[in-house]
């Protein structure tokens, strides 16, 4: 969840220097504070002040200069620089109302996970090889249903493969079923991302009299939440005496359709003649080839950007930094490409990357006010599915080390990696990877998952390291465009998780000096091409720079 914003107030550092007789300078409240707070503050030579803009695009006419009377001044020398306004819009997208958001694409991939975002099975099939005897592999078994075999036909003639099957009644089943019927039904199945041609597919022994009489049916639960029936009963009186396969197109009931099922159902009967009824194993779920899940997958997530509002939205000029907290077993990867959020062209420099972190930041938020991410999950030549668990983003950074951090970076020095945790002995170090900002770095907050003891140290800009707190934010002297840090273990210590948002600052633009509030400026840095003062990152032709 984002952090509440702080009020908008933008700081000018001011150096004053002065030549000439008796002077004194006072900085006052602005206009719009209650005048009993609207006390001076006289700032000396050499002094350094800060004065707040409170509003955008707005003035301030604080600064005053008193003179004693019968003196005169010959000149004031004024050194003025920004101060960076700290603001938070950091977010983290998690789970299945993340990942099946509005506008989100998703393909082949499986959003209801706990463990995060992942490929949808190759195919769902029940084998009723396990139980419990009430509810096999999740089946709900309702009046006249079992699980095993039927006696009357004994375990070669009620079992299609294995041991154990699903079935109704020891022998024949009864007269007068109502036309309700008895219900063997499956689990929930989640395809809200399946797509392609899909089949149920199943192996049946069915004995029942004549469609005029009995009847039995196979049912699937669409979009709607409605039983749709996909077999029925039609023919004369049947008593096989083997297993045969059936097969039913539901790839309109399945694709997108995150609360599919499957169930047979016994019944109606009348009050003569019965037979063994239906004896049902090896069912399955399955894509023909080219359709479903398996081994590749893409989910593109919904928009975020300075157009958006709510959470995805974003308060700085730039865009900022995106992690993904990912494990990618061997065999597995995972590509990130950005869009556009409107058109989802992709745009140029930010397709087939790393997903490990990436800065958006050059990306030109005036030609693209919304972007989208989008994951290509490739699990081919049989590798276990790679799993997403959190997207962080603007500025945030976050792993629980479920892949080597050496490959995204981070250096390890008397530290060791188990899948899930770092861990080492007293004057161990883990190095972070170097962030590079288009935002200026003014504060830091980590949220960390640490046993033992240890310490977080930063480095801004290349400077010395200094200490920050483990949670909690930790404010910096100056504002900064790269950011490193890394953790020591003053004893044996481990690190399981960790997450931090380099919050970026507000700066200035367009300044200007009004002495005497008399419409002439004195001084300004005003033009279409010059960036935020004191970040210039913008080239006279108006593009962005890198």
């Amino acid at each position: 969840m984002r952090r509440q914003r702080m009020p908008w107030a933008v700081p000018i550092l001011l150096t004053l220097l002065m030549l000439g007789m008796s002077f004194s300078i006072c900085i006052e409240a602005p206009e719009n504070q209650l005048s009993h707070l609207k006390n001076p503050d006289y700032v000396g030579i050499n002094q350094q002040t800060t004065l707040e803009i409170q509003t955008p695009n707005g003035s301030s006419s604080a600064l005053k200069a008193e003179v004693t009377a019968g003196h005169s001044v010959e000149s004031v020398d004024i050194s003025i620089s920004p101060d960076a306004l700290a603001y938070s819009d950091g977010f983290t997208w998690s789970g299945e109302s993340d990942w099946n958001s509005s506008g989100a694409v998703l393909d082949r991939v499986n959003v209801n996970k706990t463990d995060g975002l992942q490929l949808l099975p190759k195919k769902w099939e029940w084998d009723f090889e396990s139980g419990p005897s009430n509810s096999p592999q999740g089946w709900t078994l309702g009046t006249g249903w079992y699980w095993g075999y039927d006696t009357s036909l004994g375990q070669s003639g009620g079992v299609h493969g294995g041991t154990k099957a699903i079935y109704t009644y020891n022998g024949n089943y009864p007269n007068n079923i109502p036309s309700s019927g008895y219900f063997a039904t499956s689990p929930v199945i989640d395809c809200g991302g399946c797509s392609g041609t899909w089949d149920l597919k199943y192996w049946k022994r069915l004995g029942i009299e004549s469609y005029y009489y009995d009847d039995a049916q196979v049912h699937v639960k669409n979009n709607q939440g409605n039983w749709i029936t996909v077999w029925d009963w039609n023919s004369y009186t049947t008593n096989p005496s083997s297993f045969s396969l059936s097969t039913h197109d539901v790839s309109t009931y399945v694709n997108g359709n995150s609360n599919f099922q499957i169930r047979f159902k016994l019944g109606r009967t009348d009050g003569s003649v019965t037979y063994t009824g239906w004896n049902v194993d090896d069912v399955s779920l399955e894509p023909r080839s080219g359709s479903g899940g398996g081994e590749e997958a893409n989910w593109t997530s919904s928009r975020f950007g300075p157009s958006i509002s709510g959470v995805n939205g974003m308060d700085g000029a730039r865009y900022g930094i995106t992690s993904i907290d990912a494990t990618i077993p061997n065999g597995a990867d995972i590509r990130l490409s950005v869009v556009d959020g409107v058109s989802k062209t992709p745009v140029p420099g930010y397709v087939d990357l790393d997903p490990t972190w990436v800065d958006l930041g050059n990306i030109d938020p005036e030609k693209h006010p919304s972007l989208r991410l989008k994951l290509y999950f490739d699990a081919r030549g049989g590798a276990i599915t790679p799993v997403v668990h959190k997207i962080h983003m603007n500025h945030v950074y976050g792993t629980s080390f479920g892949s080597n951090p050496t490959d995204a970076g981070w250096s390890l020095s008397g530290m060791n990696w188990n899948t899930g945790q770092i861990s080492g002995s007293s004057g161990s170090i883990a190095e972070s990877p170097l962030f590079t900002s288009h935002r200026p770095i003014t504060q830091v907050q980590f949220s960390t998952s640490i046993t033992g003891s240890s310490q977080i140290e930063v480095s801004l800009d290349g400077g010395p390291w200094q200490t920050v707190s483990a949670s909690g934010i930790t404010p910096f002297d100056d504002y900064a465009s790269t950011f490193q840090f890394r953790i020591t273990c003053s004893s044996s210590c481990s690190v399981s998780e960790l997450s931090l948002e380099m919050i970026g600052g507000h700066l200035p633009t367009d300044p200007r000096f009004d002495i005497g509030q008399d419409g002439w400026t004195e001084w300004d840095v005003h033009h279409p091409h010059i960036s935020r003062w004191g970040w210039q990152d913008r080239f006279t032709n108006g593009e962005l720079s890198a």
